[in-house]
């Protein structure tokens, strides 16, 4: 706890005990020796009924403006830069699950993605900041790296990666990691969950990817992020298990073509 908030959580703490021995003292017939005080115990009350409220409106202005800097939505430039230093100072863990119906055609084998953005020199930079991350810990035991890609039913890994060369020898990568310590990295085939890529980095922050695409449209639109940082936060706590479930139903691969 900070002194800010120490010092308001003592103010709060003497205003209730002096309310309650004044009521008391007053109840009792103690005050009537005093009447300049017992005159005035109507205004005292408004008084100290005023400080509480102040101060309950206040705490509540900054619990809604803590609360919007734990949750953000960003576009992807922001987005990138703020995931690549989230993965440089994770300490045990990164999670991530992609899904690949809104980027990828299944019956056309090519991408969605306009070629300058998968290209794009962030997405480079994001996967290599990933292969940093994991020689830097590959000798920590307590660090863990896990990434699953969803595939629709009757498709196979081989057929996305033959159009994605960034992400197929990122997945290479991870492979040849995770033959010697399988405990420490890994890379998993699941089939289909739900449409958002997602990344969960030591249970405190998640990046969740979106892609607008008009019907019909031929490339993706408006891209963006949302960002939610909060140790305590419900919605990463869910994802997490819904993260152990996946994972406890995929497929370890343990080739790339």
């Amino acid at each position: 706890m900070n002194l800010k908030n120490k010092i308001e959580q003592i103010s709060m703490y003497s205003l209730a005990t002096i309310s309650v021995l004044i009521s008391i003292t007053d109840f009792l017939g103690f005050l009537d020796a005093f009447p300049w005080l017992s005159q005035r115990i109507s205004i005292m009350t408004l008084l100290a009924i005023g400080l509480i409220a102040l101060y309950l409106v206040t705490q509540r202005g900054q619990f809604s403006k803590e609360t919007a800097q734990r949750v953000r939505m960003m576009e992807y430039t922001d987005g990138y830069v703020e995931l690549r230093t989230k993965i440089r100072d994770a300490k045990k863990s990164i999670l991530i699950l992609t899904e690949y119906v809104n980027i990828f055609d299944w019956e056309k084998k090519e991408p969605l993605w306009h070629p300058e953005r998968k290209n794009s020199q962030k997405r480079k930079t994001f996967f290599a900041s990933l292969q940093k991350k994991l020689k830097r810990e590959k000798n920590n035991r307590n660090f863990k790296f896990a990434q699953i890609i969803q595939i629709p039913e009757n498709h196979k890994l081989e057929e996305m990666l033959l159009y994605d060369p960034i992400l197929a020898n990122n997945c290479e990568f991870i492979v040849k990691l995770a033959k010697d310590e399988p405990e420490f990295a890994s890379l998993r085939v699941s089939r289909m969950t739900f449409g958002n890529s997602i990344i969960l980095i030591d249970d405190e922050f998640t990046h969740i990817s979106f892609d607008i695409r008009k019907p019909g449209a031929e490339f993706v639109l408006a891209p963006f992020v949302l960002i939610v940082e909060d140790k305590s936060s419900k919605a990463i706590q869910f994802l997490r298990k819904l993260f152990s479930r996946i994972e406890s139903n995929s497929t370890l691969v343990t080739r790339i073509y």
